[in-house]
């Protein structure tokens, strides 16, 4: 089945459709106000329909043409631009002004050297690592604009490098994710043994040749982009998220109903979309905001857990970036900015989630962290919460588990230096509690590193000990020359 195919699928013919419009216009205006659209609806879906009429009312004038009727009523004939898709055009109109600069021979393509010279890779965010056999497509060693063009849907994450569309008129979306998740080689191909080995994509898996088979259609083993949008499953719909997520019926969604609907696995980046996804500063999201999101474009895995490989308590544009390659690249970088709430130039752990080294990154920035209520305290219990015994554990679990909850104890004793069973941030600044956060590294660096907390937070106990043990020796001292006192004198009476 084709593209085409698919997205005219057992569609009631556009007529009908037609009939139903011209019947509800009442004044033959060839628009639809609320009333009119709303006339034919019952009690019951007035709400829904009320929503539905908010929200395809594209040009907002309050009124329905029959092209925004069409897309309440089929998916299948729905005609919606891709927000992201805006982006493209903008670029290419301010690169249109700048072209027949860079074109010395006026032959309207760029040359390898005339791109060169051109700031063509730099003017695009997220594209000034790109090389020339990125833009040039077609290997012909010139560079035209529909290349151009087809180089920003990429980096937009709206095509895929091998130059399918990954989006449909109707709103259906195509992941380039999942297909570069299957794809365990990278060479934009999936044979048959990757296929085996996915977990999704192929139903349940228990059918994976058989359904391998059905979508490769030149039956060469291997299997395409192309081939891949063949099957129906693989097509996602974030308009009908949207509908599914609104159940307020208002049009819009708040952030309770967007993480109400959102996937378990979408949480962790979905819980940061406000406020930097909420263009108005409405918060709330209207369907052009969300189709926006990340899980609306699912060019790249926006849900895999980002390091702060520098250990500065950041995440750096470097870092949050998924690949060096071109596709997805604009679009990261955009994101990025999204996230960046303070734009600062960096993510903190208030504007997105990634993994820190808490034994190695700033101790301000492990204190919040750690600090789950955010009562500016850290007491016992939100210090073992990333403390599991595993279910099962064998005796050798069990032992270091043992081990290491004595190690935090004992640490966290020696920091808590005012004993109020919590630690403030200037006790955190302490070692000791370094070593409550990363007890496993004292163990491993144990010639230096736990003789130097044992050091800084014990002083006052060994100065108060070798000060006993002066006194000690003051006295035994003492009693001996007591004693050798006592025994002359009885050596000289007995005499």
């Amino acid at each position: 089945m084709s593209l085409q195919e698919f997205i005219n699928r057992q569609a009631p013919k556009q007529p009908i459709f037609l009939n139903e419009f011209r019947f509800l216009d009442a004044d033959h205006n060839q628009l639809l106000t609320k009333n009119e659209f709303l006339a034919t609806v019952s009690k019951e879906q007035q709400s829904r329909a009320l929503r539905d009429f908010t929200v395809f009312n594209l040009q907002d004038d309050e009124t329905l043409s029959y092209e925004e009727y069409l897309n309440i009523l089929s998916r299948d004939h729905r005609k919606l631009d891709h927000p992201i898709m805006h982006r493209v055009t903008k670029h290419m109109q301010d690169l249109e002004v700048s072209w027949k600069e860079w074109d010395i021979n006026s032959d309207s393509k760029l040359s390898k050297e005339e791109f060169s010279s051109s700031n063509l890779s730099r003017s695009i965010p997220g594209l000034a690592l790109t090389k020339w056999e990125d833009w040039d497509r077609n290997g012909d060693n010139f560079l035209d604009q529909s290349e151009a063009k087809q180089v920003l849907e990429i980096a937009y994450g709206l095509r895929y490098p091998t130059g399918e569309l990954l989006w449909a008129p109707s709103g259906l979306i195509i992941s380039g994710m999942l297909f570069d998740y299957v794809d365990k080689n990278g060479d934009h191909l999936i044979d048959l043994e990757e296929a085996k080995l996915a977990k999704f994509g192929f139903g349940d898996n228990t059918q994976t040749p058989e359904l391998f088979k059905q979508m490769d259609q030149n039956d060469n083993g291997t299997l395409t982009m192309a081939e891949w949008k063949s099957d129906l499953t693989h097509w996602i719909d974030p308009v009908g998220s949207f509908l599914a997520f609104d159940t307020d019926f208002d049009g819009r969604l708040s952030r309770e109903e967007l993480l109400s609907g959102t996937p378990s696995w979408q949480l962790p980046v979905t819980e940061f979309l406000f406020p930097g996804f909420d263009l108005n500063g409405d918060t709330v999201l209207s369907l052009q905001e969300y189709r926006e999101t990340p899980f609306a474009n699912l060019a790249l895995i926006w849900q895999e857990l980002r390091t702060d490989r520098d250990n500065d308590g950041y995440l750096s544009i470097t870092e949050f970036q998924w690949d060096r390659d071109l596709f997805g690249a604009a679009l990261a970088q955009e994101y990025f900015q999204r996230f960046d709430v303070n734009q600062d130039g960096k993510l903190s752990l208030d504007e997105f989630t990634f993994r820190i080294n808490q034994a190695k990154a700033p101790l301000e920035i492990v204190f919040r962290l750690r600090d789950s209520d955010q009562n500016g305290l850290i007491s016992f219990e939100e210090i073992l919460e990333d403390l599991k015994l595993p279910e099962n554990a064998n005796e050798k679990q069990k032992l270091h588990y043992e081990t290491t909850l004595i190690r935090i104890e004992d640490a966290f004793r020696r920091a808590d230096r005012n004993q109020d069973n919590s630690l403030d941030q200037a006790e955190f600044q302490s070692e000791a509690a370094r070593e409550v956060v990363a007890p496993h590294l004292v163990v491993k660096k144990k010639n230096f590193s736990s003789s130097r907390v044992s050091r800084s937070s014990l002083s006052k106990e060994t100065e108060e000990d070798d000060g006993m043990w002066v006194i000690l020796a003051l006295n035994v001292l003492l009693l001996a020359g007591v004693l050798v006192f006592l025994v002359r004198k009885m050596k000289l009476f007995t005499r």
